[in-house]
């Protein structure tokens, strides 16, 4: 067996030490850590570069025709995949370009040409397939009201109206080169707005069409975090050393992936298998063990990791590790409200 005594990798071990203990002058590579994976891992898992994505303009599935809510939609979840720091995301001009190449229509709908989407493959990782549905507006006029209170205080609250703006937001990424769904999301989005007015006949919805824009806008916002984690990012294994008790991965995803010491990685295997009606090939992954970071390397893309779990002694050189973001408690309690909105209105 082979000694570990590499010392710029010695002091990355030691950064975890804080919070996780690890015999770095005992860490050997054995026979089973040479052993590799027959794993088919994602062009740019082994390239090194954040998964790249194309936003396909949205279709408006409402009947407000007359709003720009496709485009408005576009816009919001092209900009919360850029604020999510997880992915490239192609740029206007050339998803303009790969959409006239697959001549799509703009608006694409609920159906979904696999054959013309796997010419994306060579300039694509993902395609997010949007739409917006649902949509609703109303105004709920209320009536003055006065009363006396136990202290002998009079109270007024003049008439007003409250205008409500509903809309879901649906939204699919599509894996290649398989042309497979390989997540999707569904949200609703509500917006309100309340106004002082003398009359019933005063109240009605002022801006449809912008009511609707900001119900979509904080449906995309509820969803952020999701967003985040909806395409994989992966890396993968290419060494791994151990003694008795532990091993230690190190792994092709580091700072640039937004990695920190602590944080949790999925061990993943790929199986295919193939669709009888369709004669595609289906990829599906199983997580068979995690891996706690405890030192980034001496790049933005490099890492090392504690490997745990029952079937740590199954993990191999090539096996997939995928990040997986944190949903923040400030994000729970945006989402928790919004749910309560969506309830009461």
């Amino acid at each position: 067996m082979q000694k570990f005594f590499a010392s710029a990798t010695l002091g990355l071990l030691l950064v975890g030490c804080a919070t996780t203990k690890v015999d770095v002058e005992s860490l050997e590579v054995s026979g089973q850590d040479r052993a590799i994976a027959a794993n088919t891992l994602p062009s740019y898992a082994i390239n090194g570069h954040k998964p790249r994505i194309a936003v396909l303009p949205a279709a408006n599935e409402t009947s407000f025709k007359q709003c720009n809510l496709a485009g408005g939609l576009s816009e919001q979840v092209t900009n919360a995949f850029v604020k999510a720091g997880s992915y490239t995301v192609v740029e206007r001009a050339q998803l303009g370009a790969l959409m006239n190449e697959v001549k799509f229509a703009a608006g694409l709908g609920g159906h979904l040409d696999s054959r013309k989407l796997q010419k994306l493959a060579k300039q694509v990782d993902y395609v997010i397939v949007t739409s917006a549905s649902g949509a609703q507006v109303k105004a709920n006029f209320t009536e003055a009201r006065s009363w006396t209170d136990d202290k002998g205080q009079s109270h007024y609250i003049p008439p007003s109206c409250t205008e409500i703006g509903k809309a879901n937001i649906s939204l699919r990424v599509v894996t290649f080169p398989s042309g497979e769904i390989k997540n999707s999301i569904t949200q609703p989005g509500v917006e309100t707005n309340s106004h002082e007015v003398r009359y019933a006949s005063q109240c009605r919805v002022q801006d449809a069409c912008g009511m609707l824009t900001s119900a979509m806008a904080k449906a995309v916002d509820d969803k952020k975090e999701e967003l985040a984690n909806i395409a994989p990012v992966y890396g993968y294994i290419y060494k791994i050393r151990s003694n008795k008790n532990q091993r230690i991965a190190s792994v092709s995803i580091g700072k640039s992936s937004g990695l920190k010491v602590g944080a949790s990685l999925s061990v993943i295997q790929f199986t295919h298998d193939t669709d009888p009606v369709r004669h595609t090939s289906i990829q599906s992954e199983e997580t068979i063990a995690h891996c706690e970071v405890i030192g980034n390397g001496l790049t933005a893309n490099k890492a090392l990791c504690l490997i745990k779990g029952k079937h740590a002694n199954m993990v191999k050189i090539k096996h997939a590790v995928r990040v997986k973001h944190q949903k923040s408690t400030l994000g729970n309690i945006k989402q928790q409200w919004h749910s309560f909105q969506n309830l009461i209105n």
